[in-house]
């Protein structure tokens, strides 16, 4: 029973989707905080997005580069995000995937409603 479940996972794992080397690909652009935009709007994060995974990837091994890079996949596989905070405030990047369609991003940036302490 434990080969046969062995070989079911080396199939699987030899069919999955793997970016083939993550290094040589564009990177992410985080560069852009402080700002929201729409779906689909035309910004850095967007256009790095679009460089990093131009070779049609499946779904999958996008997910999965981007749970390497601190993103969090919710549990249907229809969107993946990020967030880092700055104090009372948070920058948050959304990549979405749209059934064959290309990914498209937007960024947030949401505050707590609480001043800054600046001492």
């Amino acid at each position: 029973m434990h080969r046969a479940a062995a070989i079911a996972a080396a199939i699987i794992l030899a069919a999955a989707p793997a970016l083939a080397d993550p290094a040589a690909r564009p990177a992410l652009d985080f560069s852009e905080t402080g700002q929201n935009s729409s779906e689909g709007d035309d910004t850095a994060f967007a256009r790095s997005l679009a460089a990093r995974y131009a070779d049609s990837l499946a779904a999958a091994g996008i997910r999965a580069d981007l749970a390497a890079q601190g993103f969090s996949c919710d549990a249907g596989g229809t969107y993946c995000t990020r967030a880092e905070m700055t104090g009372v405030c948070a920058n948050g990047w959304s990549v979405y995937f749209n059934d064959g369609a290309p990914l498209t991003s937007r960024l947030t940036f949401q505050c707590m409603g609480a001043a800054e302490d600046d001492e």
